[in-house]
């Protein structure tokens, strides 16, 4: 069984060493760089995620509007009237 020393007001293990103030703020600056990253990581995410909103709510626009037009074209049997259609008055020049 491993001998407990008190030093400081802190049990250590014996064997057991204190860090130093270098180690420490070494490992600040690992934790530091490493939330950076995330940080970087996550507004790649939120980029991507905004752009696949956005092509979403495009297709689900499409997908509507092909729906009005065969709800159009299902009791008249005809298309989506155009710039060029018979009947319309272009010609008011």
């Amino acid at each position: 069984m491993r001998r407990i020393q008190f030093k400081k007001g802190v049990a250590m293990r014996e064997g057991q060493r204190e860090s130093t103030l270098l180690e420490t703020v070494v490992l600040v600056c690992i934790l530091a760089v490493a939330l950076a990253a995330g940080a970087f990581f996550l507004v790649a995410l939120g980029r991507q995620a905004a752009e696949e909103r956005r092509r979403e709510a495009a297709i689900g626009n499409l997908r509507q509007l092909m729906g009005a037009g065969i709800t159009y074209q299902a009791p008249s049997g005809a298309f989506f009237p155009s710039e060029h259609s018979p009947g319309t008055d272009t010609d008011t020049e």
